[in-house]
């Protein structure tokens, strides 16, 4: 019986790069076991000076709106001597309050002008600055059903309204009457603006 090389050789390759690989594979699994052995699991905690040690305090400096770094830092040095009391100074200013949100949740029924008038009717929802909700939309007699994202900031509503095939981007100032302005864009690319104002 005669041994083709064509054969043989590309076979004792293989042999010789499936030991290799096994023994990689077990070199490489000693190593972790060896590691594994020689630790007993035990974890040093590191505690850094920039956080609380533990939740409760870092709680309670978040409820103070103090932190003792704050206070260390604010003093001009990073450590204080073990028989000083560090303060900080009295904040010179109050803290600026946000402007109260205009209340939008509630049935909207509006009319856009446009290439072609429509009537919009919403039931929007909020949660703080942001808008939600879903409607129809009336051309005619063909009602698309539309759904509403958007956001209320100062007296401006910004509503994304998504129909079956187009998008409408409307800007409204809340200011009685409300009135403002869209735009529209299709599936098929084109585009056309509007005026909204109330039904």
């Amino acid at each position: 019986m005669k041994i083709d090389l064509r054969v043989a050789i590309p076979l004792i390759s293989l042999a010789i790069l499936a030991c290799f690989a096994v023994s990689l594979h077990v070199s490489a699994q000693s190593d972790v076991d060896k590691y594994i052995s020689t630790s007993r699991g035990e974890v040093s905690p590191v505690y850094d000076a920039r956080f609380a040690p533990d939740p409760r305090s870092s709680r309670k400096a978040w409820n103070l709106g103090t932190d003792e770094d704050e206070d260390a830092n604010a003093t001009g040095n990073g450590s204080a001597d073990a028989g000083e009391s560090v303060t900080s100074p009295p904040p010179s200013e109050q803290p600026v309050s946000a402007p109260s949100l205009r209340a939008v949740s509630g049935s909207w029924a509006l009319q856009m002008t446009g290439p072609s008038t429509r009537s919009l009717d919403l039931e929007l929802y909020q949660s703080g600055g942001t808008v939600f909700g879903h409607g129809s939309l009336k051309t005619g007699e063909v009602v698309d059903p539309v759904s509403a994202v958007g956001e209320v900031s100062g007296e401006v509503l910004t509503l994304r309204l998504v129909s079956s095939d187009s998008l409408y981007s409307l800007d409204l100032g809340l200011k009685e009457p409300v009135a403002g302005s869209y735009t529209a864009y299709s599936q098929f690319g084109d585009s056309w603006a509007g005026a909204v104002m109330p039904a």
